[in-house]
């Protein structure tokens, strides 16, 4: 498992800040390190995107590859991933991209449009007509059926984004980026390894008293959705993982090294190989 030292770097700051504290970050030769800070996320990363890797979605995803981090005098567990940006391009979160155009919150003016569909197309609506992106909403769809597919709980204007070249006015989409709290990672808080696992799906839910327009499909339930991701008996062997309480199985991989998950992913491809 690769050791990187960074105490020579000071964490870059955040954009994509979530309700449960920001992660520390670094950019070093290229790469986008992230130190945990609620759980797993580095590991929850590394499962997502290897998943992907077998799924037939059409859009580019960020590829993350688990790392220990030191930085001054400790050592955390994190991830590592390749900067995605094309040279010229810039991140623009759609947060910051509806604050520059009309001077208000989308995440606030998102959340007042009701219905989660009337909220889809209100977002929708905005980002194609301004940057002139076709079919995004095929993009965010792709997007939130992979959330509900693994568990994300952390989807938000502020980690939604585009790419965007000042030199030339144009925008492109990122790549499918920031899982971390996927796969129940937050194990400080909300998912403690000794909660029962029922209890935690039951507890992967928007807060009632949030209005920054989380979006959330309900996961299990709504899994079948994703059979144009992935085959059913993949999905059907997934599900079968998450009731075994795999999640106990994939925090041995923070004591151990990548053989543990080099054994793992294809445990969950069985049954699509067999298919």
């Amino acid at each position: 498992m690769e050791m990187i030292d960074l105490s020579r770097l000071e964490p870059q700051e955040t954009l994509n800040h979530t309700s449960k504290g920001n992660q520390l970050k670094w950019k070093c030769d290229g790469y986008w390190y992230k130190a945990d800070h609620m759980g797993y996320e580095g590991l929850a990363e590394t499962i997502v995107s290897a998943m992907l890797a077998k799924s037939t979605i059409k859009y580019p995803f960020v590829v993350y590859e688990y790392s220990q981090i030191k930085y001054k005098d400790r050592v955390y567990s994190g991830c590592k991933s390749a900067d995605f940006l094309a040279g010229g391009y810039d991140l623009i979160p759609l947060e910051k991209l509806y604050r520059k155009f009309t001077g208000g919150s989308l995440a606030v003016d998102t959340a007042h449009q009701g219905e989660i569909k009337n909220q889809i197309k209100f977002l929708v609506n905005f980002v194609e007509q301004t940057t002139r992106l076709q079919n995004f909403g095929q993009y965010l769809t792709s997007m939130l059926e992979i959330d509900a597919f693994f568990l994300n709980e952390d989807r938000h204007t502020n980690n939604i984004a585009v790419q965007y070249n000042a030199a030339d006015d144009t925008y492109a989409l990122c790549p499918l980026f920031d899982n971390g709290l996927s796969l129940l990672a937050d194990t400080n808080v909300v998912f403690p390894l000794e909660r029962s696992l029922e209890d935690c799906l039951k507890a992967v839910q928007v807060p009632s008293n949030r209005s920054d327009a989380r979006f959330l499909l309900s996961p299990v339930t709504h899994s079948k959705r994703c059979t144009h991701l992935y085959s059913e008996a993949l999905i059907l062997s997934s599900l079968l993982a998450y009731r075994c309480d795999l999640r106990r199985f994939l925090w041995l991989f923070l004591s151990h090294d990548r053989i543990f998950l080099d054994k793992f992913c294809p445990i969950l491809y069985t049954l699509e190989c067999r298919g």
